[in-house]
């Protein structure tokens, strides 16, 4: 404890043994599962494939403690610098699992609540390393440097470019080893929902409020594309609800989903799906004034697809020219496409036009994150949606508001960055700034 608060322990009160070294580590290695299980849900399995991840500093703690030894003369650091670090490490862990109930409750758009929440620890694993490495290190100030130079180069230069969560946790979320559909009586597999669905998307289609001239109306459609995760039709829920509640949708929302839940419900998401909703909006909107927001949720590729699946129907994946021609097909004007799935930057190409506005979750060459049964969102569904545009109106606003929020999540877990992207014509960044304001004024 005097050594995690930064206090002055003389090496000579330190009494260290192999096995303090073999218990230390143990321990080390429960902190990062429970800190694993507080990330992922008790909903999960052991990773045993996650152990040479959590333990690939320990040969390089133990590296730098036998150089710093030899560089000083004192035989004694090359076991007694691990064992210090190892010792101060539950400390920083305990404060970090208890962070983990707060994220909720934090508003973590404020950059000194994110950066304490997020950087803190890490920053305070730091001064532990520096201020053990200083102390225990006997000599003149040249001795003392060199030996922070090799703690920095040997332990926290791999802790900032190869974090542990890279490398591959120790709880991850349980996978379903079924090749097989849910067993549900609402599978598309069972009669009932077959024959229901055709039913299902005409009915949607023909309730879709027609536009007005009397103002710019929204017109929302939501694609949760993969039946087999659950957090696709859990944010697509949670963001239809909020963009009839904030911007009016009500009446001109329609969500095609892929998922057992909702077989008897909604129409099932498929490229002729959205081609026949999209061409409906078309026929009923107010081309001149309204404006289509489209958001696709689901798992995609590097070679920019988007992936419709719901087993064990044979659906294609969405590319991004053939987004393009069903949205050009329908002659919808204003646009707003906003992507969630690994890789997305890639549609922005094939999509931009001077009067369409596209967000992605990442760019063309990186992955997004949240997926899984066990998440009730994606990273970018959650920054974007609950947390930035619940306080405001502005798309434009919210996505630069959500990929700082973003950018901070994935650092404070080691992930590699995401990247997500925006695209805004000259045109409809006008455009939005005269609905946007009617917006305001509705709401007054």
């Amino acid at each position: 404890m005097r050594l995690a608060l930064l206090r002055r322990t003389p090496i000579d009160r330190l009494r260290v043994s192999g096995g303090q070294l073999i218990l230390l580590t143990a321990i080390d290695v429960l902190f990062a599962l429970a800190l694993d299980v507080a990330a992922i849900g008790v909903h999960g399995r052991f990773n045993l494939w996650g152990l040479p991840g959590t333990l690939f500093y320990l040969p390089l703690m133990l590296l730098a403690g036998y150089l710093i030894a030899r560089s000083a003369h004192e035989p004694r650091l090359a076991l007694t610098l691990p064992i210090a670090l190892l010792s101060a490490g539950p400390y920083v862990s305990l404060i970090t699992l208890a962070l983990y109930p707060l994220e909720g409750a934090l508003d973590l758009s404020n950059q000194a609540a994110y950066f304490a929440y997020y950087w803190g620890p890490l920053l305070w694993w730091i001064a532990i390393i520096s201020r053990i490495t200083h102390t225990l290190t006997p000599g003149r100030l040249m001795v003392k440097l060199s030996a922070l130079a090799l703690m920095g180069a040997l332990v926290v230069a791999p802790a900032l470019i190869l974090p542990r969560a890279s490398m591959g946790a120790l709880w991850i979320a349980a996978e379903d080893e079924s090749a097989e559909p849910r067993e549900s009586p609402h599978s598309l597999a069972s009669e009932e929902a077959f024959y229901a669905q055709p039913e299902l998307l005409r009915r949607a289609l023909s309730g879709i409020a027609p536009g007005t001239r009397a103002g710019s109306h929204l017109y929302f459609v939501g694609v949760a594309g993969y039946a087999e995760e659950d957090v696709f039709r859990k944010e697509l829920d949670v963001i239809s609800n909020l963009m009839q509640e904030r911007f009016g949708t009500a009446g001109r929302n329609i969500n095609l989903v892929n998922n057992p839940a909702t077989a008897l419900s909604t129409p099932l998401a498929s490229r002729t799906s959205l081609a026949r909703t999209l061409a409906r909006i078309g026929q009923v909107m107010n081309r001149d004034q309204d404006v289509l927001f489209l958001y696709l949720t689901s798992h995609g590729s590097e070679d920019q697809r988007f992936s419709l699946s719901f087993r064990p129907l044979h659906l294609r994946d969405l590319d991004p020219p053939s987004l393009r021609q069903m949205l050009d097909a329908a002659h919808i004007r204003w646009r707003i496409v906003v992507v969630s799935a690994c890789y997305s930057g890639g549609f922005i190409e094939a999509l931009k036009s001077d009067t369409t506005l596209v967000m992605t979750a990442a760019d063309a060459h990186h992955t997004s994150f949240g997926c899984g049964s066990e998440s009730d969102f994606t990273y970018f569904g959650k920054a974007y949606f609950d947390q930035a545009l619940r306080k405001g109106t502005s798309f434009t606003g919210a996505f630069e508001d959500a990929r700082k929020i973003i950018q901070v999540r994935e650092r404070g877990e080691g992930k590699t960055p995401s990247n997500p992207q925006m695209f805004v014509g000259a045109a409809i960044r006008e455009k939005l700034r005269t609905f946007e304001t009617e917006l305001r004024t509705r709401k007054e």
